[in-house]
């Protein structure tokens, strides 16, 4: 399962990082508003991708994506606190820190929707 989360992650970290350096680069936008803008663009990819291939779930989908917006917003927070401080206090560039940003809310987003999104199909599988 960890394997198709990665390979589904793939594609929306593909999706989100163009969308981050499209606001960031082209459009100019700040660091922020890019990174919170790639990460709603590919949300509902990722949420279909994971329910259908991920997880396999045939839960109620209004109910399973509520969980999910939960989720991506716990893990895109945490993420995104990780981005400030590495950009502003650590001045680490921007594109480093939003790669490093993306990886962890990559581990957590696996974590929490294994355990609360999916958890009933992640149990069964075990």
């Amino acid at each position: 399962m960890i394997y198709k989360y990665i390979g589904v992650g793939l594609i929306n970290t593909g999706i989100s990082f163009l969308v981050i350096l499209l606001f960031f680069k082209f459009f100019e936008f700040k660091y922020g508003i890019a990174y919170f803008m790639g990460y709603v663009i590919a949300l509902i990819n990722s949420f279909f991708m994971n329910k259908r291939y991920t997880f396999q779930s045939n839960g109620h989908w209004k109910k399973e994506f509520k969980n999910f917006i939960i989720v991506f917003i716990i893990a895109y927070s945490i993420s995104h606190i990780f981005l400030y401080l590495m950009v502003e206090w650590l001045n680490i560039g921007v594109i480093i820190s939003i790669i490093i940003s993306m990886m962890i809310y990559t581990f957590i987003g696996y974590f929490l929707n294994k355990n609360i999104v999916f958890s009933a199909i992640s149990k069964a599988k075990i």
